[in-house]
């Protein structure tokens, strides 16, 4: 068998440049297609590490505003041991309440050292009663010693609480939250 080239007419000539155009046309705008699905393929990975920036800085705020409220409550408690040389027992509560809250948003040493502080203060009120109860039986030695040690517990509060409300400070601002 044998092939026999036809002469061009126009009209195949014309058949086949649409064909051939129609070919490069669909390639060019699956081509083009393909650059814009890659395109909404990176838009929605940047959206997504976005909305996950968003979330991260959410619950840094979050956290930030939960220490800034422990602080706050820390130096009332130490503006009220500071005033009245002891702390009342319903500041004391307020005190213990506040640890169980920092356990769970600072760091080990501050919670133990506030564990200090709070058991300071709690030995503090014994001491002073004891010291009061001894000198009301006249015993003015015992009631000297027990004052004595309770100065010390007072010491021991008005050093530590002040370095963990600043190391509380430090640590509860937003860009040292991690």
């Amino acid at each position: 068998m044998e092939f026999e080239l036809l002469p061009l007419s126009w009209d195949a000539v014309a058949v086949f440049a649409t064909g051939f155009a129609a070919v490069i046309g669909a390639t060019c705008i699956g081509l083009r297609q393909a650059e814009i699905t890659e395109r909404q393929i990176e838009v929605q990975r940047e959206q997504a590490e976005s909305d996950r920036q968003l979330r991260a800085n959410d619950l840094k705020l979050r956290l930030m505003e939960r220490r800034a409220n422990c602080v706050q409550k820390l130096r009332e408690i130490y503006l009220t041991i500071t005033s009245e040389g002891e702390l009342p027992n319903e500041d004391r509560a307020k005190l213990f309440s506040i640890i169980q809250e920092i356990e769970l948003i600072f760091r080990e040493d501050v919670v133990e050292g506030l564990r200090e502080v709070a058991l300071a203060s709690y030995r503090l009120r014994f001491k002073r009663l004891r010291a009061e109860r001894e000198f009301k039986r006249g015993n003015i030695e015992k009631s000297g010693k027990e004052d004595e040690e309770a100065n010390e517990l007072e010491g021991i509060i008005f050093d530590k609480l002040p370095i963990l409300i600043d190391s509380m400070v430090k640590h509860s601002r937003l860009h040292d939250i991690s």
